[in-house]
């Protein structure tokens, strides 16, 4: 079918980019909120509809 050897996406190296406390700040509030979205759509509104009816 597709042939992905030659045209396969490389990640740029850089360690900079790991290293930098700005990236993993953004990295951990974006997880952070992901698992709040997560929390208000899924677990919320069946706990709330058990609790008060």
């Amino acid at each position: 079918m597709f042939d992905f050897t030659e045209t396969s996406v490389r990640l740029p190296r850089n360690p900079q980019l790991v290293r930098s406390q700005t990236i993993w700040a953004i990295a951990f509030t974006h997880g952070c909120t992901v698992f709040a979205t997560y929390l208000f759509l899924t677990w919320m509104p069946s706990y709330l509809q058990a609790q008060k009816g």
